[in-house]
């Protein structure tokens, strides 16, 4: 079966009449989308053909819009002949396209949008299909190109055009997920927020959905980008005064594999009475550590850039002492369990600096739960050294 039907068109622009190619529905064989929406077709790419033609004046227009003009619109067409005939360069529309026949008729198709009133969205369209060839055909700068060109008719079909003729949620969609696309993660995340927080619409629901996905990994892209290279975490970690004990050797290959993320305002890092192998050094913004008491939040403390948390639990396998909340967006370093054992080994005189700073944190969070506190010098001595055992038994050194 012939993959194509054709329809007998009028030109409304020199009244040449044309037979426009369209592909079969059941010839349409979808294999996958990318997240722009552009379609993945096993043969015959409908997107090709979704622009009519006339061969003989080259007016081009989307099917659905092709009659759609003013009188004033055609004199400017008639007008505009010429420039069109040297944008065809002799192509022959009367034949079945290529992928050379699909990106002229985008051309063509652009030149008359601009001709006419309230049509940035369709010239935004046809750029995003010409970046859709490119991408096919492995052209990734011819791509950028027509991307940012249609991100430009896209936002601004957004907004100057009436909201009742063009699809707006979609139009915001395409803008984030091209400006993600072009590395303007800020600009995308704009305009993605615009579809998620979009409650006057209730036909986008997948549209929507993908915006939620893009707008994470948006997110994501920005905070990984935003990850110091080892020889800042060296000076960070210079900055910790346990870690002074360490060679220079020990504390940058610390550096290397130390974990690195960035949390939110208002997020929980860590729940009292969890367990935990990992400890966090604060590099950038603050947390609030509370406990329970009496049914009741307690604040005990908030602590800042430099400062550490989550030690106890990774030094002597307790049960997390305190829940801590972040005050602002923080970025942490992590140090696992596994990590800091091979630095304990090489260095036990680490596990008493540290002991020590456990034993002094211990006593503050004893005074906020009331309990009776001997901080003699002698009593700090034990629980040091108690604590140190602690810790030798925990890493078996």
């Amino acid at each position: 079966m012939n993959p194509f039907w054709t329809k007998e068109i009028e030109c409304p622009i020199c009244k040449n009449n044309f037979n426009a190619f369209m592909v079969r529905i059941e010839k349409i064989k979808l294999k996958s989308r990318d997240s722009d929406l552009m379609g993945r077709y096993e043969e015959i790419n409908p997107n090709w053909y979704d622009v009519w033609v006339c061969p003989q004046c080259f007016y081009a227009s989307f099917r659905l819009d092709f009659s759609k003009l003013t009188p004033k619109t055609i004199e400017l067409l008639r007008e505009s002949f010429p420039e069109r005939k040297v944008l065809a360069k002799g192509s022959d529309f009367k034949k079945e396209r290529n992928s050379y026949l699909a990106l002229i008729s985008y051309q063509l198709g652009a030149s008359c949008y601009l001709l006419r009133k309230n049509c940035s969205d369709k010239v935004a369209s046809l750029f995003t299909k010409a970046a859709w060839l490119a991408r096919e055909n492995k052209s990734y700068s011819l791509e950028k190109s027509f991307l940012e060109k249609a991100v430009k008719f896209y936002k601004k079909s957004y907004q100057e055009e009436d909201s009742s003729s063009v699809d707006q949620i979609m139009v915001a969609y395409l803008t984030g997920e091209m400006e993600r696309r072009l590395g303007n993660y800020e600009e995308s995340l704009k305009y993605l927020t615009l579809v998620i927080y979009n409650r006057n619409d209730s036909k986008n629901a997948e549209i929507k959905r993908l915006a939620q996905d893009q707008y994470f990994l948006v997110k994501d892209t920005i905070r990984k980008s935003k990850q110091p290279a080892a020889t800042e975490l060296f000076k960070n970690l210079k900055k910790i005064d346990f870690f002074t004990l360490l060679t220079e050797k020990d504390l940058l290959n610390l550096a290397e594999n130390i974990g690195w993320k960035i949390v939110d305002k208002d997020q929980v890092i860590i729940n009292e009475g969890e367990k935990g192998d990992s400890f966090f050094i604060i590099r950038e913004g603050r947390v609030r550590v509370t406990i329970k008491k009496d049914e009741k939040e307690k604040e005990i403390t908030a602590l800042e850039k430099n400062n550490f948390f989550g030690e106890m639990s990774l030094l002597t396998g307790e049960l997390r002492s305190a829940t801590v909340v972040t005050l602002e967006e923080c970025e942490l370093l992590i140090i696992n369990q596994e990590h800091f054992a091979g630095i304990i080994l090489k260095n036990p005189s680490l596990a008493v600096r540290m002991s020590r700073i456990l034993v002094e944190r211990q006593g503050r969070l004893d005074q906020v739960k009331r309990k009776e506190v001997d901080s003699s010098e002698e009593k700090n001595c034990w629980n040091v050294f108690s604590l140190f055992l602690q810790i030798k038994d925990t890493f078996k050194f």
